[in-house]
């Protein structure tokens, strides 16, 4: 398929192919690519060493920047980020537990995507 050009609203350029390009890209006139932000995080938040080591690893494989953290306390106590990020979070953590990190998180206006694990299926 054949690149295809345009303008959007603001009169920015752009050129659309299979490729696809982070989110944060600006793309000037000249076609080539500045970044605004630096690569996007995903936070994982859990208490057990082999599933933060595995969804590193299938995160990292997809091309994504990961930091991990072995509890909630941990992540909060980490320096805030400017990169766009998202949160993969287990509910079930001791001390305080991933619902109660939303909750704080809510209250401190921070602004992220999360995902929660674990899912849990139930068959009768």
């Amino acid at each position: 398929m054949p690149p295809s050009e345009g303008n959007d609203r603001s009169g920015v350029s752009f050129v659309t192919n299979d490729i696809l390009e982070p989110a944060n890209a600006v793309h000037q006139e000249s076609g080539a690519s500045l970044m605004l932000d630096s690569t996007p995080i995903v936070f994982i938040v859990d208490d057990d060493i082999s599933v933060r080591e595995s969804l590193e690893l299938l995160i990292q494989t997809a091309g994504w920047q990961t930091q991990m953290f072995a509890s909630a306390e941990e992540f909060l106590a980490r320096p805030r980020v400017s990169a766009p990020s998202c949160l993969v979070l287990d509910v079930n953590l001791p001390d305080l537990n991933g619902l109660d990190l939303q909750r704080r998180m809510a209250g401190d206006r921070i602004h992220m995507p999360i995902i929660s694990s674990p899912v849990s299926v139930i068959s009768r």
